[in-house]
């Protein structure tokens, strides 16, 4: 089986909690929906959080690019394999934790079935000014850049149908403005990854697109969804079980 969730920012604890009613196998894979948080101290820190899964997660867990996480491949313990079709970092001594490059297409199976899954990670952390003053994580990659994003539409031009996108953020359309902090000067935030993301959607014919960052769930349209602590299975997404 294969599960989603929303951003865990490496708590452990909260995961275990939405995995409660799931039994995990090795031959499962959760993804997480950007902000896994395995990559977040860039230090001893995280391998106590990436030890915690090795040990007490069975299945693969597949993670999206968030915003407050180092991209693996600035991290020098970590390596290229392939995985459904597509490219993905992981770490051997961790071999269970795999995270999705942007851009990349994958194919999971589902019964008889295949699905194409389009991954697209970043966001722009609204909190950046206050990390800074205060010494926390901030990532100056946190957003695709355009050569990144130039590479995207340019594989959407040549093929343009996917079965299933999972973003970080989401469209700017679709942004959910009632979640939005009101202590956040809004014009003061960058929305070029969202302003990119309904570019893709112009240009893309998909069956369902997943994303988290904004921690809520919710229907947004009957082809989308932002997901936080839920947890949604492949077969609930394209067979209604």
């Amino acid at each position: 089986m294969i599960y989603f969730t929303g951003d865990i920012h490496g708590d452990m604890i909260d995961l275990y909690d939405r995995l409660s009613n799931i039994s995990l196998s090795d031959d499962d894979i959760l993804i997480i929906l950007g902000d896994a948080g395995f990559n977040y101290h860039c230090n001893d820190k995280d391998k106590i959080i990436k030890e915690d899964a090795k040990r007490n997660i069975p299945a693969r867990i597949f993670c999206i690019h968030g915003n407050h996480e180092a991209r693996p491949q600035t991290i020098s313990t970590y390596m290229q394999t392939e995985f459904y079709g597509g490219k993905v970092y992981f770490e051997p001594d961790y071999p269970n934790l795999l995270f999705a490059v942007d851009g990349e297409r994958y194919y999971f199976p589902m019964g008889q079935k295949t699905i194409s899954v389009l991954t697209i990670g970043g966001a722009y952390s609204i909190d950046k000014y206050y990390r800074i003053q205060h010494g926390w994580k901030w990532f100056a990659d946190e957003q695709p850049d355009q050569a990144k994003k130039d590479e995207i539409i340019a594989s959407i031009v040549e093929n343009n149908e996917v079965n299933l996108v999972l973003t970080h953020t989401c469209p700017l359309e679709w942004q959910p403005t009632h979640l939005f902090l009101p202590q956040i000067d809004q014009s003061k935030v960058d929305k070029s990854t969202e302003t990119f993301l309904s570019e893709v959607k112009s240009k893309l014919k998909y069956d369902y697109w997943l994303f988290g960052h904004f921690h809520g769930s919710e229907k947004i349209t009957d082809k989308a969804k932002m997901l936080f602590r839920g947890v949604l299975s492949l077969e609930q997404i394209f067979c209604g079980k």
